[in-house]
């Protein structure tokens, strides 16, 4: 099951209102930064920390997006961190499996607010977001 449609966005407001006129609403408003979430995305101790506000935003089909802003990254936006998140059952043995084939993991799972989570890309680089409900 799809859990979720990520998209960085240079506007948080401005692309707020967009999804407003398709029918999402405000579920979540959230400031994630520091090296906790630097980790996660995969930018290692010499990069600067991350700081991003999310909104996550959610339909009647409860169809749900999130919307990021980099707010400390003007000039090098990482348009790549588009993404799509899957539930797992058992985050450790999928992040076991793909390190044993050699797939490209961002970080190990990391616990944050009830759940396990982690990024890795596919073969074609697409990012993929695997969380465990705890």
């Amino acid at each position: 099951m799809i859990r979720h449609v990520g998209i960085v966005v240079s506007n948080l407001n401005k692309a707020m209102k967009f999804y407003h006129l398709l029918g999402f609403n405000l579920l979540t408003n959230r400031r994630m930064y520091g090296e906790k979430i630097s980790r996660l995305l995969g930018f290692h101790e010499d990069t600067d920390m991350i700081d991003l506000t999310y909104v996550k935003l959610i339909n009647n089909d409860e169809d749900c997006i999130e919307l990021y802003k980099f707010n400390n990254l003007e000039e090098e936006i990482p348009l790549t961190f588009g993404h799509f998140a899957l539930n797992v059952k058992n985050i450790d043995e999928v992040y076991s499996k793909l390190i044993k084939n050699e797939k490209d993991c961002w970080s190990k799972p990391l616990e944050d607010m009830g759940i396990k989570l982690m990024f890795c890309r596919d073969d074609d680089g697409n990012l993929i977001e695997l969380v465990e409900e705890l």
